[in-house]
C-alpha cells in the first residue's frame, strides 16, 4: 500500500529523543509483524504526554496523535492487553480517528500492548489494514509474542542507558581523579622544591646541601676521587644589617649569592648554609683546587660594585683525597677551620686537608 504520509506537526518532545534515536531497533519487528499478519502497514508506538508517538512504522509514515482519538489507549484496556477492530468505520469509537478519516484511511486495527522494564504500559505493536478483515488467532499469538520482544528490547535499552550513566559517571570521577592527582603532584613538586630551595636567595638550603654531600662523598669513595669543601661567611653581617637596613642585608645575601654562583663549574654546588653563610661542595677537587677558588672569590667580593668596597669574607675548607670520604667528617673540619678563620680576623682562609 502507498499510503499519503501522515503528520500531525506535533514532534517528539526532548524526552522521547532516546526513542526516535533507537526508531530502527523496532524496524525489524515491525517488518516481521507486517509480515505474519499480511497487513500493509506495522508500527511501535509509545504513548506521553497524552499523545501518541509512532516510535517505528512499516508501509506509511506516522506521526503523532491526541490519546483522546487513538486506538492504544483502548488497547491497553482490552483484555489480554490486545485489542481487535475488524471495521473501524463500523466502530464509534475510531469513526473519527485521523487515521480512519483520513489518509491512510485505516479499516482495521489490531493492537497488543508493550510493556515497558517497570511493568507499566509503554505503548502498542499495532498492524493496520485498508480494507475490513479479522486476525487467525495465530497471528494474534505471533503478535503478543513480538510484542514481549518489544518489551525485551525496551529493557535492554534501559540497562544500556543505565550503563552508560555508570560508565559516564566513572569516566567523570577517573577526570577528576586524575585532576586530583596532577594538582597532588604538582602541590608534592612545588613542597618539595620550597622544602629544598632558600626563598631569599633561590640557591639550594641546608636540606638540600646535607644532601648532596652525602651523594657526593659516596661518589668520591667509589671511585676514589678527591673532594673538597669551603664554608663561606660574610664578617660583621649583623653591623651590615644595621647600616644597611633589613632589606638591604637581603639584598647583599642576594647579591653575594648571584656573585659566587657565576664563578662555579655545572658540578659544583653552592647553598645557603646559614644565615649569613653559604657552602660550596667541589667534588674532584684537592687541596690546591679549593684554595685557588677561595682566594679568588675572597678577593672578587671584596672588589665587587655592590659590595661597596666593605664585605668580606671568612673561609674554612676541608678537603679528602682518600678511599674513606666521609660528609660528616668533611663538614666537621670544614667548620672547625671556619671557625679558626673567623677568630683570625675578617677576610681570613682556613683550610685543613683530612687526607
Amino acid at each position: 500500500m502507498n499510503a499519503e504520509p501522515v503528520l500531525t506537526g506535533h514532534t517528539q518532545p526532548s524526552s522521547s529523543s532516546a526513542d526516535a534515536a533507537h526508531a530502527n531497533d523496532f524496524d525489524a519487528l515491525t517488518r516481521l509483524a507486517r509480515q505474519l499478519c499480511d497487513t500493509p502497514i506495522a508500527s511501535i508506538s509509545s504513548m506521553r504526554q497524552e499523545r501518541v508517538w509512532y516510535l517505528a512504522a512499516q508501509g506509511v509514515q506516522l506521526g503523532s496523535v491526541s490519546t483522546r482519538v487513538a486506538f492504544e489507549p483502548h488497547t491497553f484496556r482490552s483484555n489480554n492487553a490486545t485489542l481487535v477492530v475488524p471495521n473501524t468505520m463500523a466502530d464509534e469509537r475510531f469513526a473519527t480517528h485521523p487515521f480512519v478519516a483520513q489518509p491512510p484511511r485505516i479499516r482495521f486495527y489490531a493492537g497488543t500492548t508493550i510493556f515497558g522494564p517497570d511493568d507499566q504500559a509503554f505503548g502498542c505493536l499495532s498492524v493496520m489494514d485498508c480494507v475490513p478483515r479479522s486476525l487467525g488467532e495465530a497471528q494474534s499469538e505471533a503478535l503478543r509474542v513480538l510484542a514481549r520482544q518489544v518489551s525485551v528490547q525496551l529493557a535492554l535499552r534501559r540497562t544500556q542507558n543505565d550503563l552508560e550513566q555508570v560508565l559516564a559517571v566513572r569516566d567523570a570521577l577517573q577526570d577528576k581523579l586524575t585532576s586530583y592527582q596532577t594538582r597532588l603532584d604538582d602541590a608534592l613538586i612545588r613542597l618539595n622544591t620550597e622544602s629544598t630551595i632558600d626563598a631569599l636567595t633561590g640557591l639550594p638550603n641546608r636540606r638540600a646541601f646535607d644532601t648532596r654531600l652525602d651523594e657526593e662523598t659516596d661518589r668520591a669513595r667509589r671511585y676514589e676521587l678527591p673532594i673538597s669543601l669551603l664554608l663561606l661567611e660574610i664578617d660583621r653581617f649583623a653591623q651590615h644589617q644595621t647600616i644597611r637596613g633589613h632589606e638591604g642585608g637581603n639584598d647583599l645575601l642576594k647579591n653575594l649569592a648571584q656573585h659566587l654562583r657565576r664563578g662555579l663549574r655545572q658540578s659544583d654546588m653552592l647553598s645557603r648554609y646559614s644565615p649569613s653563610g653559604f657552602a660550596i661542595i667541589l667534588p674532584n677537587t684537592g687541596f690546591d683546587g679549593c684554595c685557588a677558588l677561595a682566594e679568588r672569590m675572597r678577593k672578587s667580593v671584596q672588589a665587587a660594585e655592590w659590595s661597596a668596597k666593605d664585605v668580606t669574607l671568612s673561609a674554612g675548607m676541608s678537603s679528602q683525597a682518600s678511599a674513606s670520604a666521609q660528609s660528616a667528617a668533611l663538614l666537621a673540619e670544614a667548620v672547625k677551620a671556619l671557625t679558626l678563620a673567623k677568630q683570625s680576623g675578617d677576610s681570613n682562609l682556613h683550610f685543613t686537608n683530612i687526607g
